[in-house]
């Protein structure tokens, strides 16, 4: 397979995934995966079509494998934190969304160091934006 036939699935899967269909999706994910295609944009749409298709195990190992690439990843966490929310575990879900909205912030670089500490669970989303001055 050549680049521009692994770029030209994986926009298919994104397409698919865009139109409602995670399942084909995944199907196209897969195989790029098992040829050879490993990348943190290959893992996190696949994590992506997982959740779509509430295999959240599948789902919370893709995201991982997004996030063994790229560390930060704000939409690998937000997987990981729909993930944890349907399994039923809350506190994880808080706790992986809250990273996500650090580090989307963060490359964003609307959000100071010391605002960092007053992200929380208990603080909601409007609190937060209310008192960080450079959004």
């Amino acid at each position: 397979m050549t680049d521009t036939q692994g770029t030209d699935l994986f926009q298919q899967a994104i397409a698919a995934l865009q139109g409602g269909i995670p399942g084909q999706a995944r199907a196209i994910l897969e195989s790029l995966i098992e040829q050879g295609a490993d990348s943190a944009s290959v893992w996190g749409v696949l994590a992506l079509a997982c959740r779509d298709q509430e295999d959240m195990q599948a789902a919370l190992a893709a995201a991982e494998r997004s996030l063994s690439h790229e560390a930060r990843n704000p939409r690998a966490m937000v997987v990981k934190g729909d993930a944890y929310y349907k399994l039923g575990d809350r506190q994880a879900s808080a706790a992986f969304y809250r990273e996500a909205l650090i580090s989307y912030l963060s490359k964003l670089n609307c959000l100071r160091t010391w605002h960092w500490k007053w992200i929380g669970p208990e603080i909601g989303l409007k609190r937060l934006l209310m008192t960080s001055p450079n959004i």
